[in-house]
């Protein structure tokens, strides 16, 4: 069984204090790991990135910050209070529930699904409640069209839709298998999802700024807009509709903070005890990826020991990433998704930790308007076109045949060259325009091949 950092339950006791002395609250920036990590992200932030971050090592806070804007259109900025939608980070309270009412004798993990909710179809019963909890239950048809509106018409759907494979044949990763787990702790315990949570789950943990997705208010300055869109402009994120099949799966928000409060609560025992603790923190049983709402990594000499969980919508994501070797938590929240950070954060962050090379973001240069005016409009390649236009501080391609990215923003490192960064792949895209001839460009592509024009 992996362990998490034995005493990490003394850093918890540390952060007992009032909301207003709350150090999980506070943006920090400690010694010179901190300042790296803080310098990095910095860089990030002027490239795209926009969320909170918080790094523990040795059971005491490096880096706690916010970055980017919580609010655009009011210019509130991320701090270590910016509560985040943290979309499937919310299957690890929904997996611990289960585990809590199977030490209570509520339920048995190798009960069928039937026996809590109801008879099923011949050709549907058996699976177990703990193969819902690895996602290899078989009972849920990837596309399946179910009902939001209640617990009762989303279990009727579940029932009556095709088996996609027997119980515990393959594991396929699944929403809507922990919103029947949320059915089941709602059938087990007499308490609402929301309200099992509350008591059983937030406050056991300590967690203060935990809330529902039905629950966050349009105005707060400490919840986090999200936001999409494209080099051309921002945009809001779209609706994200609190319903069954996504009840269980997702939709509380919190801070980093508190991801990190609950993390402890769990060593210290405050959550789960044994054995049920155990399972929590054992690799799954093949064909598993996951148990319980986390995903957990034996190590090897090559691949350090690892618990990880991420969350993800159109507009906000999360990761909770953990060593418990190298006593190190990273956990980050983002609400800004024209750029998908989490390859480079999930990269960037441990390695800079563990004192492993990073590739350096280029220092952004600011250009006057009239200069990045100047580059925008048609050039030509060949007999194909290629237009840029200018955005604030960059510029963008169009859409175009020369495979020129048309999701990049070009920021520049001077007047002639300009950096495009990826952090989907962690890729660069370099443009330049000649010193001589502005009317010329070259643009050295990632995969490297290299693009010339002029107008």
């Amino acid at each position: 069984m992996l362990r998490l950092l034995a005493g990490l339950g003394l850093a918890f006791a540390a952060t007992q204090s009032s909301a207003q002395t709350d150090s999980l609250a506070r943006d920090r920036v400690v010694g010179a790991l901190g300042a790296e990590l803080d310098s990095r992200l910095s860089r990030f932030a002027e490239y795209g990135f926009s969320g909170s971050v918080l790094v523990i090592r040795d059971r005491h806070i490096v880096l706690l910050k916010g970055y980017g804007l919580a609010d655009a259109a009011r210019g509130v900025r991320n701090s270590a209070a910016t509560r985040f939608e943290q979309n499937s980070l919310t299957k690890m309270f929904t997996g611990a529930s289960i585990l809590q009412l199977a030490a209570a004798g509520r339920l048995k993990l190798d009960d069928p699904v039937e026996r809590h909710l109801g008879e099923f179809p011949a050709g549907k019963r058996g699976a177990t409640i703990e193969q819902l909890t690895t996602h290899t239950s078989g009972l849920i048809m990837e596309g399946s069209d179910l009902a939001g509106d209640t617990r009762e018409a989303f279990v009727r759907d579940i029932k009556q839709l095709p088996r996609e494979a027997a119980p515990g044949e393959q594991y396929r990763y699944t929403n809507a298998g922990y919103s029947l787990l949320a059915a089941i702790i709602e059938i087990a315990s007499g308490q609402t999802y929301e309200e099992y949570l509350r008591e059983h789950i937030f406050a056991s943990a300590g967690m203060r700024t935990a809330a529902f997705r039905d629950q966050v208010p349009a105005h707060d300055s400490l919840f986090a807009h999200g936001y999409v869109g494209t080099p051309a402009g921002l945009e809001p994120g779209p609706p994200n509709p609190y319903a069954w099949g996504t009840r269980g799966a997702g939709g509380v928000w919190t801070t980093v903070g508190d991801i990190y409060r609950w993390l402890v609560s769990v060593e210290d025992g405050a959550i789960v005890a044994e054995p049920q603790r155990t399972l929590l923190f054992t690799p799954p049983k093949p064909p598993a990826e996951e148990a319980f709402g986390w995903h957990v990594t034996a190590g090897t000499p090559a691949i350090r020991a690892r618990i990880d969980k991420g969350g993800g919508s159109d507009d906000f994501a999360s990761q909770l990433l953990y060593f418990p070797n190298e006593r190190v938590a990273i956990i980050w929240a983002s609400n800004n998704l024209r750029q998908r950070w989490r390859q480079t954060l999930n990269q960037a962050l441990p390695a800079i930790v563990f004192g492993d090379s990073v590739p350096v973001l280029p220092r952004i240069a600011v250009l006057p308007r009239d200069v990045l005016t100047e580059y925008s409009g048609r050039y030509f390649s060949g007999g194909t076109t290629l237009v840029f236009r200018a955005g604030k501080n960059y510029l963008y391609a169009e859409a175009n045949t020369l495979e020129v990215p048309a999701n990049l923003m070009f920021f520049p490192e001077d007047r002639g060259n300009f950096t495009g960064y990826d952090p989907a792949t962690r890729k660069f895209t370099r443009l330049h325009f000649t010193r001589d001839d502005r009317q010329a460009f070259v643009i050295d592509l990632a995969n490297g091949n290299r693009v010339e024009g002029r107008r």
